[in-house]
C-alpha cells in the first residue's frame, strides 16, 4: 500500500489488527473437531472462509490478509464466549504489534487534528494495556474489535472510505461521531425494548424446538438477526431457560 496516500498507514494497521485476532484463533491446531466447532458457532460465511484460508498450512497456499467488518468481528467474539471443549484457550499477546500504532499518529494529525491524534494515541496505549497475557480468547477478540472500530471511525472522518469495509461505511454516520470521546471506554447503546422483544421471540422458539436446540435453529425460527439472537439466548441461559450452548460436539 502506497504510504503517501492518506489513510494508508491506518489501513495497514487495520490489517495487522485483523490478522492479530485471526492469528489468535488459528494458533491452535485446526483439527476436524475444531473446524466443526467453528462451523457450529460462527455464522458468518466470510469469517469461516477467512479462518479456513488462514489455517491452510500448504507451502503453496497464498497469504491472506484481509479486513473483516465489525459485524463479522462481533460474530467471532461472541462465538468464543462459549468455549470449545478442553482447556488452554487463552489470548496470546503481541506487544510489538501494539506499538505499531506510532506509525499512524502523524497521518491522523495531518488528516484531522493534533488533538484527535493525541486522543488516538491515548486510546492505543489503553487498548494495548488491556491486551495482556491471561485473557480469554473472547476477551482479547473484544478488545481488538473495539480497537479496529475506533480506527475505522478515524478513516471515515478523514474521508478515506476506500479503506473501510462497505458494511461499516453504511453503519456509521460520520457527521454524528464523537471523535473526542475515548474509543476504549465507549459503550454500545442498546435498545432495551428491542432486547425484550427478542427474548420473548426466542422464548417462543425454545418452546417449539426445546431448550437444548442449537442457536442457529432458534435464531432462524425466531426470524431475528444472529447477533440479536445470541444476546437474547445468553440472557435466557443466565436465567436457566436455555442450555443449547453447552451441547456436546458429538451431538
Amino acid at each position: 500500500m502506497g504510504t503517501n496516500i492518506l489513510g494508508a498507514k491506518l489501513h495497514d494497521y487495520d490489517i495487522d489488527l485483523t490478522d492479530y485476532a485471526i492469528g489468535n484463533i488459528i494458533q491452535y491446531p485446526y483439527e476436524k473437531w475444531y473446524a466443526r466447532w467453528i462451523a457450529n458457532h460462527i455464522y458468518s460465511p466470510t469469517v469461516i472462509e477467512y479462518l479456513s484460508k488462514q489455517s491452510d498450512q500448504h507451502p503453496d497456499a497464498p497469504q491472506v490478509r484481509e479486513l473483516l467488518s465489525i459485524s463479522d468481528m462481533v460474530d467471532l467474539e461472541e462465538a468464543f464466549e462459549d468455549w470449545p471443549p478442553g482447556e488452554g484457550w487463552g489470548w496470546c499477546s503481541y506487544e510489538s504489534l501494539h506499538h505499531r500504532y506510532i506509525k499512524t499518529i502523524r497521518e491522523v494529525r495531518d488528516g484531522l487534528s493534533r488533538q484527535t491524534a493525541e486522543d488516538w494515541s491515548k486510546d492505543c496505549v489503553q487498548f494495548a494495556n488491556m491486551l495482556k497475557e491471561g485473557l480469554s480468547l473472547h476477551e482479547g477478540l473484544g478488545i481488538v474489535r473495539a480497537w479496529v472500530e475506533r480506527l475505522r471511525k478515524l478513516q471515515l472522518a478523514m474521508d478515506c472510505v476506500q479503506f473501510v469495509p462497505t458494511a461499516d461505511v453504511s453503519k456509521w454516520d460520520v457527521r454524528t461521531m464523537d471523535l473526542s470521546a475515548s474509543g476504549a471506554t465507549q459503550e454500545k447503546q442498546i435498545n432495551l425494548l428491542q432486547i425484550e422483544d427478542n427474548i420473548k421471540r426466542m422464548r417462543e422458539a425454545i418452546m417449539k424446538l426445546g431448550k437444548d436446540a442449537k442457536p442457529i435453529g432458534l435464531i432462524n425460527e425466531a426470524k431475528i438477526k444472529n447477533q440479536s439472537g445470541r444476546v437474547a439466548l445468553r440472557e435466557l441461559k443466565r436465567l436457566g431457560e436455555y442450555e443449547g450452548f453447552a451441547r456436546s460436539l458429538s451431538e
